[in-house]
């Protein structure tokens, strides 16, 4: 009779978020402590820690956490500025300063890092989570590597309990920044399970009867999965583009000659959805994928070109930022021509008045955005991010390794440059999806891409 009631009891005790990190630290950890005397009750109460921290991942959305840091750090520069007086300094005091310095700046080199994954977040909610994922992410090692060995039985069954903890909290959630990483962490393990998420995510996207925000949040973690996950290996990736691509094919002839056959993201959200997942693989993994044996006929073999030319105009509600970084690469290789899309796109932008506090002005505006978000960004949380960071493939940017074709081909850099800016440029005109904030719609390393990140 007691687990019957224990989970009432449980969810009514839960510390309200707001609490001190301590009372919900203790108060979780316990928790869990119970699912290894109750094994029948660990579903029920992953999914209860999960659903709370999920509330609290709303209501910190990344922009929060990222000026919470960055005002920590200008007011902790301004504190070490030394002030001079009347334009007078002792050199004595200089030359002793300097020394201080240079002993600080040896140190910084080797414990700069240490200090930045030890250390709290500013934020006290974000510290919150941060500590709070830092329970479950060990939770989960340790539950699959019982005596420092994997265990496969185990991380099987701990595995169907989160996925179906994914479906119900996490999967219909939209645009929250930390919390998923439990599966993204759960399935570099071992790449079956990787396939198995997969698998799972897109029959959820060709399932005509899911809705339409489930299948189109199913295809942002696909293409965030396959994108910053340094464990998929290149047969995967590549059988990821091959099925995200056919089924986008067919869709296309499924239209060709319908009245429905023009750009609406009400009538076509899944197929935009796809679309903007093979655009933004295809420019995380392009190094990957064309520096490969026969990668660029692998690519020239996507057809992509017959994608971006389609009368349903992908290139037209996808995100800014993917579009012109996957025009950018796809020129550079000769895979696609995108720009004269683009520009025909632009040209159809009807400029919006809008009235703002300092009176009317006129802007352009899409008027059918893509609402869509990316997953697995950048991991900010510091003493949670430790387990996340060997596993996590940050944006690369395009970098030049021989240099002599970097210097003379420095025209030729400048002119792709101002042209990578035309189409940037309007990224403050074009709204990046309907979300709380744009930072939660597209991938900050998308945003200097053309000198690497």
């Amino acid at each position: 009779m007691t687990p019957q009631f224990l989970m009432p009891v449980t969810s009514d005790c839960f510390p309200f978020m707001r609490k001190d990190v301590y009372i919900q630290e203790c108060f979780v950890k316990n928790l869990l402590i119970i699912t290894q005397y109750v094994p029948r009750l660990r579903q029920k109460i992953l999914e209860l820690i999960i659903e709370k921290m999920i509330l609290i991942d709303v209501h910190v959305p990344r922009t929060v956490i990222e000026e919470s840091e960055d005002a920590e750090d200008s007011e902790g520069e301004m504190e070490d500025v030394m002030f001079e007086m009347d334009g007078v300094v002792d050199d004595t005091m200089v030359e002793h300063q300097c020394n201080i310095q240079e002993e600080d700046d040896e140190e910084d080199k080797v414990t700069d890092d240490d200090k930045n994954c030890l250390r709290p977040m500013k934020h006290p909610l974000a510290n919150t989570l941060d500590v709070l994922m830092k329970i479950i992410l060990e939770y989960i090692y340790d539950i699959c590597h019982p005596n420092a060995e994997f265990d496969i039985e185990a991380t099987k069954e701990l595995y169907r309990h989160l996925l179906l903890i994914f479906e119900h909290v996490v999967l219909p959630t939209h645009a929250c920044c930390h919390v998923q990483f439990f599966m993204f962490y759960i399935c570099t393990f071992r790449p079956g399970f990787l396939d198995l998420f997969l698998d799972y995510l897109w029959k959820k996207i060709e399932n005509p009867n899911t809705p339409s925000i489930v299948r189109q949040a199913a295809a942002s973690y696909i293409a965030s999965l396959l994108s910053r996950s340094k464990t998929v290996p290149m047969s995967t990736i590549k059988a990821g583009l091959d099925v995200l691509v056919t089924w986008v094919n067919r869709y296309i002839d499924c239209q060709d000659g319908s009245t429905r056959s023009y750009a609406d993201v009400n009538l076509h959200g899944p197929f935009y959805s796809v679309c903007q997942a093979i655009f933004y693989i295809f420019v995380f993994r392009h190094k990957l994928i064309l520096e490969s044996e026969k990668g660029l006929a692998y690519a020239k073999g996507l057809n992509l070109e017959r994608i971006i030319t389609s009368r349903l105009n992908p290139l037209k509600v996808c995100l800014p930022t993917v579009v012109s970084m996957f025009a950018t690469i796809t020129r550079n290789y000769e895979v696609a021509f995108c720009y004269t899309v683009i520009e025909r796109n632009n040209r159809a932008i009807i400029p919006v008045v809008s009235q703002t506090q300092c009176g009317s002005s006129s802007q352009l505006t899409n008027m059918n955005p893509l609402d869509s978000f990316f997953p697995f960004d950048p991991y900010l949380l510091h003493m949670s991010g430790v387990l996340l960071e060997p596993l996590y493939q940050k944006w690369e940017g395009q970098q030049v390794n021989d240099d002599k074709e970097q210097l003379s081909g420095e025209d030729d850099n400048e002119e792709e440059e101002k042209e990578y800016s035309l189409y940037t440029d309007k990224e403050s005109m074009l709204p990046l999806g309907i979300t709380p904030t744009s930072a939660m719609c597209v991938s900050p390393g998308f945003r200097f891409a053309s000198f690497g990140t």
